[in-house]
């Protein structure tokens, strides 16, 4: 016969398991959902506000995942005769725990989570500075590192942040502590003593959060705010599409004569592989007379407008079936300087696939 537990039992077994279920949903949420939520906000240039409402609807949705999980197998542990049962519950849940913290700790292993080198103004924005990173600061001259781990993001980041600081006192850089909590804090005094620098338009600093999304995002209005004339380029990394077969919303096809057909990028596909240079034409397919079109058509001038990219506009319908159009399209791609990347909006509508057929030929 069962032994029966105790409230004071069955919370801590509740609670042993809370911390193992959460923190690997919780890891798996941040990588996930929010990356995708927060990426797709900022695209549509939405307020900060409905991204900060968002996000803690997801944080709060998790909380009670996790919490509705454990309870569930607190229930189960309690009624099960099963031998080795405390074994299994303390192991399961150090190892749910210890693998997401694990990653953490090491933030040379989230690096494909992590966006390129950016820069605006004076300004550079890149991942948590390794060894390399630390030397090429110090051999460029930074004036400063401006770190927006915060100590309260347990367990992983005060640790990374003791790590930085015995890396910068070693290599002779200036470390700047700005901690920031995004999306359940203002972070006033941080981004005031960023918005001070800034404004000072003075140095050149290397700021980094620990992905480098959603802390950095935040900083970069602020630096934005202040330096109207924004150098959108990546810094580094320069990363050719040739290393990739497609974007987030579809397939890169690949021509003879330095052609590439892809879907619209995103905000970090234009960074990584457009802005960087890769190509000395784009010709957009885009519908101008399309409200929806036309405002990606806008997007895209304004975010090429002071890089030596030729845009060349050829308007076509999605749903288009006239091959004269298609004919003189190609005419358009093939007098473009290269390389030329074509793009409409995603590769599978009918004007793509017109398009994508006539090329190959």
């Amino acid at each position: 016969m069962l032994r029966p537990y105790s409230k004071t039992q069955k919370l801590l077994i509740f609670l042993i398991l809370f911390a193992g279920v959460g923190a690997s949903l919780g890891t798996a949420t941040l990588l996930g959902p929010v990356a995708y939520i927060t990426r797709v906000l900022r695209e549509a240039k939405t307020e900060p506000v409905v991204e900060k409402i968002a996000v803690n609807s997801i944080i709060l949705l998790l909380i009670a995942l996790t919490g509705i999980i454990s309870g569930l197998i607190t229930t189960f542990y309690t009624r099960s005769e099963f031998k080795y049962k405390l074994i299994v519950l303390l192991l399961g849940s150090a190892l749910f725990f210890a693998l997401p913290m694990g990653l953490f700790m090491n933030p040379e292993t989230m690096k494909p989570f992590m966006p390129p080198e950016s820069k605006v103004a004076n300004f550079v924005f890149g991942p948590y500075p390794d060894e390399q990173i630390m030397a090429k600061i110090k051999s460029e001259e930074y004036t400063a590192i401006i770190s927006l781990l915060h100590p309260a993001v347990l367990p992983f980041e005060p640790e990374l942040l003791k790590r930085e600081e015995e890396s910068c006192a070693k290599a002779g850089v200036t470390l700047i502590k700005a901690p920031m909590l995004p999306w359940i804090s203002e972070n006033k005094d941080s981004l005031e003593k960023i918005a001070n620098l800034a404004q000072s338009k003075k140095g050149k600093y290397y700021i980094h959060c620990y992905l480098g999304r959603d802390r950095v995002h935040m900083a970069k209005k602020v630096i934005e705010k202040y330096n109207k004339d924004i150098d959108a380029k990546a810094v580094t990394s320069s990363r050719s599409i040739d290393s990739i077969k497609s974007f987030e919303r579809g397939e890169i096809y690949k021509f003879t004569g330095e052609v590439y057909l892809t879907p619209y990028p995103t905000d970090e596909e234009f960074l990584s592989y457009v802005l960087n240079q890769n190509f000395k034409s784009i010709v957009c397919l885009l519908n101008s007379a399309d409200e929806g079109d036309n405002r990606l058509i806008e997007k895209e001038k304004n975010i090429i407008k002071m890089l030596p990219i030729e845009l060349i506009l050829f308007p076509i319908p999605s749903g288009c079936e006239d091959a004269a159009v298609y004919e003189k399209a190609l005419e358009k791609i093939k007098m473009a300087p290269k390389p030329t990347l074509v793009h409409g909006f995603k590769v599978s509508s009918k004007r793509e696939k017109a398009v994508i057929e006539l090329l190959k030929k």
